[in-house]
């Protein structure tokens, strides 16, 4: 079979090495867009190359630091428990013990907090297995439900979240996803999750500063802390979707940015990089153009996202009802949902793992104040550690899981390919 000219660019003539970055350093648009998904394709090869890497290693040191930083992590998260149970004890009236909590815990409600947080979860996976309908042909849910898995537990272990999505895109390839798709899925779950969620946070935080039970020097640092760190969440996916609209303003932003990082030396290839990075934007301004043209495609996945921040945003309320005794109210619901986003933004610009220890202790000092004007103060700390075990705890718990399971099934795999080898001999 004959190739296409398209197909004759982009592979590499016999003899000739892979593409660097100074390879893209070409006039021609054609050899240069050619060039460009080469070196995409070989970029995303190598990610995924460094993390089998460090995930397959069989000396005994590397398979120690993994469960040194797994153990670290859950001593982490024990300190933060601790820290978190600490402020209840102090600033709270009384703390009821494990025994008092669970005779008083409502089982109806309790059930219904469990059944939200599958939902939570499935509602995370059904983003990414929608975009791999759309752009493969085939739901994937399994495939789907592990990227989302990873995607948290990593977000979790990474200062202000980033590790995420290099652990998606590394996961999405390992499975046969090509390239630009398993690139493009994440992006463009983070995009529409993100402008969904802060549309929905600007709605929550105007209401709050009306109903939620906040005095003194705590709320004006809580709502000032809350609205920066929703704006500068709200900035990316702002950024991408301008560049989009105004590609030309894009483009002269690129070269600004560029041009400075050349000029104090953290670039080093400036054309290269410039035309690199504008044609990136280009791809990402068609792939939005074209989410535009066909917007009804997006619906479903807005509806998703819709649903799972509704779901995040009832978790504490969920909580409270299943270990407070209370009685559900309109009130206590829009607070508890209120509440659910302060606490998410104004723990988020803390650069610890997971913002772990800063979301309990922010989450407490605010909440604590809530719940005294409702009576269940004495059982806040127990509100509180079902509310970040559902967001935070569990998906931890579920990547630790996945990585000692994928690393037995590693060991189990070398050692079969070994004997099977050492038969064959």
């Amino acid at each position: 079979m004959k190739k296409s000219k398209s197909q004759k660019n982009q592979t590499p003539r016999s003899g000739e090495s892979q593409p660097e970055e100074t390879d893209l350093h070409t006039t021609d648009d054609k050899e240069f867009a050619a060039r460009y998904h080469f070196a995409k394709e070989r970029e995303v090869e190598k990610l995924t190359k460094e993390i089998e890497e460090k995930q397959s290693s069989s000396t005994k040191a590397k398979k120690r630091n993994k469960w040194i930083k797994n153990i670290l992590l859950l001593v982490l998260i024990g300190a933060s428990i601790g820290i978190m149970f600490l402020i209840t004890g102090e600033l709270g009236d009384t703390s009821v013990s494990i025994g008092e909590m669970f005779r008083g815990v409502n089982w109806h409600w309790f059930g219904a907090f469990v059944g939200l947080i599958l939902i939570l979860m499935l509602l995370g996976a059904l983003k990414y297995a929608y975009l791999l309908k759309i752009s493969t042909g085939k739901y994937r849910l399994g495939i789907s439900s592990k990227t989302m898995f990873l995607g948290k537990y990593y977000d979790g272990i990474t200062p202000l979240g980033t590790g995420g999505q290099p652990f998606q895109i590394y996961y999405l390839h390992k499975k046969k996803v090509p390239a630009g798709i398993a690139t493009a899925t994440p992006l463009v779950r983070y995009i529409v999750e993100t402008m969904v969620f802060c549309v929905a946070a600007f709605g929550l935080l105007i209401a709050a500063h009306f109903v939620v039970s906040l005095s003194g020097t705590t709320r004006t640092v809580t709502f000032v802390v809350a609205w920066i760190s929703l704006a500068f969440n709200f900035i990316v996916p702002i950024l991408i979707v301008l560049a989009s609209i105004a590609p030309n303003l894009g483009k002269r932003v690129i070269v600004k940015i560029v041009t400075f990082l050349n000029k104090i030396k953290i670039v080093k290839h400036k054309y290269p990089t410039m035309k690199k990075y504008v044609y990136e934007m280009q791809e990402y301004s068609h792939s939005m153009k074209v989410m535009i043209i066909k917007w009804w495609k997006l619906l479903p996945l807005i509806l998703i996202n819709m649903l799972d921040t509704l779901a995040y945003v009832s978790i504490p309320f969920f909580a409270v009802l299943a270990v407070a005794n209370v009685a559900p109210s309109a009130e206590l619901y829009l607070q508890m949902c209120c509440m659910s986003m302060i606490s998410f933004y104004v723990a988020s610009l803390v650069p610890t793992p997971g913002n772990s220890g800063a979301n309990e202790s922010a989450t407490t000092i605010i909440f604590l104040q809530i719940a005294a004007s409702f009576g269940f103060a004495a059982v806040s700390g127990w509100v509180v550690l079902f509310w970040r075990f559902a967001t935070y705890y569990l998906y931890i718990l579920i990547g630790i899981f996945i990585n000692v399971t994928d690393m037995i099934r590693g060991a189990v795999k070398s050692k079969r390919e070994s004997k099977i080898s050492t038969d064959g001999e």
